[in-house]
């Protein structure tokens, strides 16, 4: 089981990020989800590894409102190129979903700036790229 820190009274959430992130093929039971609500908007973070962000495969999500935010989105290098990048941000999209947003954003750098357009991110925003849902 993967482990979630999320505030009790939100155990439906629990259950359903462990269903969309057990179909990521890298998921394993050391894997980290913490959510943390606060002013109505909740912060989302994932990590394989469950320690740290450094040199690991994860997502970090701010929700608010109707907007998605991708804070963080990274893959490791002996990963790239497997499909991995695709399969992480399918369940991106379905937490987006899930919290009746109807668009994601995010700010590309790096190798970044081609992997967003592949998974439909064609219109600009204020902070970077969005993607209509």
């Amino acid at each position: 089981m993967i482990k979630i820190a999320i505030p009790e009274n939100n155990l439906i959430i629990c259950d359903e990020f462990e269903r969309m992130l057990i179909k990521f093929p890298l998921s394993k039971e050391t894997d980290k989800v913490q959510v943390i609500a606060h002013k109505g908007k909740f912060h989302i973070a994932y990590l394989t590894d469950g320690r740290t962000r450094v040199n690991q495969t994860c997502f970090d999500l701010e929700i608010r409102e109707n907007i998605c935010g991708i804070l963080g989105f990274f893959i490791k290098d002996e990963q790239k190129g497997k499909g991995y990048g695709k399969s992480l941000y399918l369940i991106v999209e379905e937490i987006a979903k899930y919290f009746r947003c109807d668009r994601i954003q995010t700010s590309p750098s790096g190798q970044g700036l081609s992997f967003w357009p592949y998974m439909g991110f064609d219109r600009k925003c204020d902070i970077g790229i969005e993607k209509m849902l």
